[in-house]
């Protein structure tokens, strides 16, 4: 039997494909539901935003345990829940590029579009605690053009591998 030698430990970066699973489950959850499900659709399509924008900007490290030749995984993610916070966290390239194909595709600034909703996931779960309005087509914009933002960059191969 071959022994195995670790060598270093393995850093990827890039575009998370398990979270943008997970992005894509929410995402489907809140498609899929009876418009007469309005907090339900709004907090899952908060989420698989939140976890959309989060999926851009993680480092995975593949290392080796103690004295162990057993591997653990970490990923590295930015944390909280604020859209305008986890956009200022990206990477420069990245924020450039969503703003620009968002500026071309709806002639808005996307970053101003993730202000207005930069609280609807924490807002919303509690929704019958307070009064709030929501521009719930736009969530869904912002939604679907990360969605397809994201599947392009992967089909050009930007993801942690």
């Amino acid at each position: 039997m071959e022994k195995f030698e670790w060598k270093e430990d393995k850093v990827y970066e890039g575009i998370e494909p398990l979270i943008y699973l997970t992005a894509n489950k929410f995402y489907m959850t809140a498609k899929g539901l009876d418009n007469y499900f309005t907090e339900p659709i709004i907090v899952n399509l908060a989420f698989s935003v939140e976890l959309y924008l989060k999926c851009l900007n993680t480092k995975t490290t593949l290392s080796k345990k103690a004295n162990t030749n057993l591997a653990t995984l970490t990923r590295k993610t930015i944390h909280g829940h604020p859209f305008d916070k986890i956009f200022e966290k990206l990477k420069p390239i990245d924020k450039v590029n969503l703003s620009a194909k968002y500026l071309r595709k709806y002639d808005r600034d996307f970053k101003n579009d993730l202000c207005k909703l930069k609280n609807a996931f924490v807002d919303w779960r509690y929704s019958f605690e307070k009064d709030l309005v929501i521009c719930e087509g736009l969530l869904h914009q912002i939604a679907d053009f990360l969605k397809d933002y994201i599947e392009n960059e992967m089909k050009q191969g930007k993801y942690s591998r």
